[in-house]
């Protein structure tokens, strides 16, 4: 096990570039696995990376969690795999120590409740290899309840037609149609050339809640392609021991509004790393979007913020051709009537939207 100092070294601080690597010959994938505190499916998830439908050399496995566990972590040095334990509570910091230990020219991730197709892998490393200067690669995927079940599922937006972006054509309308259909829900689904991760790995460990949406920012500031792909080769897994369910509607005010405040954090950090117009113009989009959801629960906020908040938004959800956004405006314009009565509609159908598990 890794814990800052070993054959393999890594940086005690998560933003330091000092690495030493073991091995030889580098693999051409590294799945990093990241886990928090849970335990009930990550030996699940490590069973659909060991059996993939590519020779083991061509890959490695990181695991990064902030727990031991005498079993799992037998299971891990059996297999190959590297284990990494931290104290660092945020998803972003695991990633970058996950990223900094990684060998391969290509990042997968996998958070420890889902799961990977048998093909998967070999999946990855074919688009990779065919699509030119390819950088970044998002696929389908389909979702699964507790036992594994599947769940007809409505929530999570899928491509139904594969879009490549170019450097060419990472234009505005080209953004808004592969955000509105899939283009980054589930850090599961995304593989990341990495050399683009590393570039930004100053700001990966600030990452706490949407780290999807942050890794499809990453690939789209740099000069590569990215390739949003209908081909499913992922399970997400919903289940009620995830940190938003299960809670009365004003544990839901607060956890909405703490979440949304922290998002905005983190993306509002990003903008200081971006340059490309575009990026920063769908990149703003989506903090404008994420404060109006904050609204809606955010009691703190007076009512001349809130409504300085929805023009701006409603200007951007025309430019961007976002029908979803009209939901969101005429949410906050019924909160500036009644505050309760927005909350509790948006509370109940996001309530109904997670809990649809079988």
């Amino acid at each position: 096990m890794i814990e800052g100092s070993s054959s393999i070294k890594i940086a005690n601080e998560v933003g330091s570039r000092t690495l030493f690597r073991g091995g030889n010959t580098a693999p051409d994938i590294s799945v990093i696995v990241t886990a928090h505190d849970r335990k009930e499916f990550i030996c699940d998830a490590l069973k659909t990376v060991l059996h993939q439908n590519m020779h083991r050399s061509s890959y490695e496995i990181i695991v990064v969690k902030n727990y031991q566990c005498h079993e799992l972590d037998k299971y891990l040095e059996k297999n190959n795999i590297i284990n990494i334990y931290t104290d660092k509570t945020g998803i972003g910091e695991k990633l970058a120590l996950g990223i900094l230990q990684a060998r391969g020219r290509i990042i997968c991730f996998l958070e420890d409740d889902d799961l990977f197709s048998p093909d998967k892998l070999q999946y990855v490393l074919r688009n990779f290899d065919s699509v030119e200067n390819l950088g970044y690669l998002h696929n389908s995927f389909d979702v699964i309840g507790r036992k594994g079940a599947p769940i007809n599922e409505t929530m999570y937006k899928t491509v139904s037609t594969s879009t490549i972006l170019t450097s060419d054509s990472k234009d505005n309308l080209s953004m808004s149609f592969v955000v509105r259909n899939g283009a980054f829900p589930n850090i599961s689904a995304t593989s990341v050339r990495s050399d683009i991760l590393l570039r930004f790995i100053e700001y990966i460990p600030h990452i706490k809640r949407g780290p999807d949406a942050c890794m499809f920012y990453i690939a789209m500031e740099s000069d590569a392609s990215l390739l949003i792909d209908s081909e499913k080769q992922t399970l997400y897994r919903k289940h009620n021991s995830m940190s938003n369910f299960n809670t009365d509607f004003q544990s839901f005010l607060n956890w909405n509004s703490e979440s949304n405040s922290e998002i905005i954090d983190e993306l509002e950090l990003l903008l200081r790393y971006i340059n490309n117009e575009t990026t920063t113009s769908f990149l703003v989009f989506h903090i404008q979007e994420f404060r109006m959801l904050r609204n809606l629960t955010d009691r703190s906020m007076k009512r001349k913020s809130k409504i300085q908040v929805i023009g701006p938004y409603f200007s951007s959800s025309l430019r961007f051709k976002v029908p979803y956004a009209y939901l969101i405006i005429g949410l906050n314009l019924l909160g500036l009537i009644s505050s309760t009565l927005s909350a509790k509609f948006y509370f109940r159908r996001y309530r109904k939207a997670l809990l649809s598990e079988t």
